[in-house]
């Protein structure tokens, strides 16, 4: 008499059927030890300081545009800047990990775009037209 078993293979041997299964449990746990392994060893080599200070950097350009209203934060997301600003617009911060950062512009028609760089590396750009507002939003993190 044979009997299949829903989720199992078929095989005719006489235990072939518990021989299936073991070899299926040994590839199981084979499995999750390397992933375990693969990242145990991942998240050691990419420790974050938590008390490191990031230079972040704010600018507005817009090529047809002398200057525009400005809206960011600073100082952890504490600090609100409201105003115009002649363009191009460059504001450099000293910030720290998880802060928030953001920026937007009012264009009057014209392109402009807005862009954030975390220690030198473009972090945030958008560019906007026809009246429509570029923002970048994030939180500081270190650069990939």
């Amino acid at each position: 008499m044979v009997i299949i078993l829903p989720g199992y293979d078929y095989l005719p041997r006489k235990g072939a059927l518990m021989r299936s299964n073991w070899m299926r449990s040994v590839i199981v746990v084979a499995s999750f030890m390397i992933l375990v392994s693969a990242c145990s060893s991942d998240s050691s080599s990419s420790d974050v300081d938590t008390n490191a200070i990031y230079e972040v950097v704010y600018q507005i350009v817009a090529p047809d545009m002398t200057s525009t209203e400005i809206t960011y934060t600073h100082n952890g997301g504490n600090d609100i800047f409201r105003g115009v600003v002649d363009l191009p617009f460059k504001e450099t911060f000293q910030m720290n990990l998880g802060d928030i950062i953001d920026l937007g512009a009012k264009t009057d028609g014209s392109t402009a775009t807005c862009r954030i760089l975390i220690d030198g590396v473009k972090y945030r750009e958008s560019t906007e037209t026809n009246g429509n507002f570029p923002v970048c939003q994030g939180i500081v993190e270190p650069a990939e």
